[in-house]
């Protein structure tokens, strides 16, 4: 049955809070798609300076996170995934590499303690400094060693289209290709012996590359098992809210909706239809981000009824 998702980013604090979760609720949404990168930010990692916060000890963390989902299941909300920090390999730093791999351990501790069945976890972009191929052997080799801690926590590891940057120039990342994408989510369940492992499509970062989306869609098929959704103008990747950015004065939209609908109704997608919208919350006022939530699951309730009800248009 299909649900409406929003990410916690500008939503949650570093506690849990009854208020928070209320305002999601009345907002119109379902679940939520926790940012545990709050708690080891990107710059952090890209500058070399972790902080400590994944260090405590396990029945710790559990016992933190478990506040969150018992203050959400007691407002009918519940956690449908969350997103590792990230990056979890930066080229230069390898001193870094180790605590990164427990964080993501750790995380996937995280998402049990807060009911979340998928950890969106972003494989290694290096094929700029060590070639495609080298990339390739590093994320199979990592997310192998991730088996263990998904089979022990029934917690499933979902891959993420990326974009990367070389030149000044945005190209494509690790999994921007659909069937490269697919490879990798069937390579490592085969090795799992069980499905451990599904896919996170990101509308937004398909979108800057031009990529088609029906067609990306129809290509990974049932290995969507999570969405980030969000728009930008095909340049930059913004988190607004869809239908935010045309391409001409006659109105047509610079994201291809309508693909994303048809294929996500080819599929029979049956999952969370999971905003990750934080931009746009940043661009409006504090007195109108309340109404910008509403339009955002008022959005997502239409896309339920079309793929529903309707023909996915």
């Amino acid at each position: 049955m299909l649900k409406i998702g929003i990410q916690s980013r500008l939503l949650l604090g570093d506690k849990a809070e009854e208020k928070d979760f209320h305002r999601i609720r009345v907002a119109g949404f379902d679940c939520i798609d926790f940012n545990l990168d709050r708690f080891l930010p990107n710059n952090l990692i890209y500058k070399g300076k972790i902080n400590h916060f994944f260090d405590q000890p396990e029945e710790i963390l559990s016992a933190h996170f478990d506040e969150y989902y018992r203050m959400a299941k007691r407002e009918g909300l519940e956690f449908s995934q969350a997103h590792a920090p990230y990056p979890l390999y930066v080229y230069g730093k390898e001193e870094d590499k180790e605590y990164l791999h427990m964080v993501v351990e750790k995380s996937i501790l995280v998402c049990a303690a807060l009911h979340a069945p998928y950890l969106v976890v972003h494989p290694f972009k290096l094929s700029y400094p060590l070639g495609r191929m080298e990339e390739h052997k590093k994320n199979m080799d990592f997310f192998q060693s991730l088996i263990p801690s998904c089979k022990k926590y029934g917690v499933k590891i979902c891959l993420e289209n990326l974009y990367d940057g070389f030149g000044g120039r945005i190209c494509e990342g690790v999994c921007a290709d659909p069937y490269q994408a697919a490879e990798y989510v069937d390579k490592l369940n085969k090795i799992a012996g069980e499905e451990c492992f599904a896919f996170c499509f990101d509308t937004g970062h398909a979108n800057i590359l031009g990529k088609n989306m029906k067609e990306t869609i129809l290509t990974l098929g049932n290995r969507i098992q999570a969405l980030h959704i969000h728009d930008n103008d095909g340049i930059r990747d913004l988190h607004q809210l869809p239908f935010t950015f045309t391409k001409e004065l006659a109105g047509e939209v610079s994201t291809d909706w309508n693909g994303f609908l048809y294929g996500l109704k080819e599929i029979g997608y049956c999952g969370v239809l999971s905003f990750e919208t934080f931009g746009a919350l940043k661009c409006f006022p504090i007195e109108l981000q309340d109404s910008v939530l509403r339009l955002i699951a008022d959005i997502g309730r239409y896309w339920m009824k079309e793929l529903e009800e309707g023909t996915g248009r």
